[in-house]
């Protein structure tokens, strides 16, 4: 006979809650990844292996957060991965170079990715505070 190990189920708002927690540490976590690849960024000569190598770790953690979740049920929090991605690059770009083909590709690829994941999403269901945000992150 199997033992009974099953915990209860949770109600629908503490779901909702340990999905808005999760993000909220995940996007922290990004957060800190992001910063800890621009730290390296700084402490480095700018040079195409060093923006290639920054690019490749950005991409990377951005796949790895962003790359899982779907964007019809993960719409505003995609956004706001994308926001806080587009203001961590721009901050690090005063120390790449533009010689890296990496660089001109990572920025391609997150404004087109940025994009359909806005044409996804109905714009009823984005709230103004996250097209702030969203204009804010893209000036």
């Amino acid at each position: 006979m199997a033992e009974n190990n099953v915990e209860p189920e949770h109600e629908w708002s503490d779901r909702a809650l340990d999905t808005a927690e999760d993000t909220l540490v995940a996007m922290e976590t990004l957060l800190a990844t992001l910063r800890a690849f621009e730290d390296v960024l700084r402490q480095q000569e700018i040079s195409v292996e060093s923006s290639t190598e920054y690019c490749d770790n950005f991409c990377q953690a951005l796949m790895h957060y962003a790359g899982s979740r779907n964007s019809m049920e993960h719409g505003l929090p995609l956004l706001e991965v994308y926001c806080l991605s587009i203001t961590c690059f721009a901050a690090a770009r005063s120390h790449l170079t533009a010689e890296s083909d990496r660089v001109a590709l990572v920025l391609k690829r997150l404004a087109l990715s940025c994009f359909e994941l806005l044409l996804s999403v109905p714009e009823n269901e984005i709230p103004y505070e996250a097209w702030v945000q969203f204009h804010h992150s893209v000036r």
